[in-house]
């Protein structure tokens, strides 16, 4: 799913983790996180997609 991710972009990512966390990582290391985070990232995007179809077939009506 993360094609779309540069090979700069996943170098960015891991000199971040690199600063923020006091060790290093591989290239190849940091873009398994990254890939690993977008794929995060999209199922809550999905989940919420899911969720706001529900609440519209439901009349928009929601349990709280």
């Amino acid at each position: 799913m993360a094609n779309n991710v540069s090979d700069e972009m996943y170098e960015h990512l891991r000199e971040i983790l690199e600063k923020q966390n006091g060790k290093t990582y591989t290239f190849e290391e940091a873009k398994e996180i990254g890939d690993e985070l977008i794929d995060f990232f999209a199922l809550l995007i999905q989940l919420d997609t899911d969720d706001n179809n529900i609440d519209k077939e439901a009349g928009g009506l929601t349990a709280c």
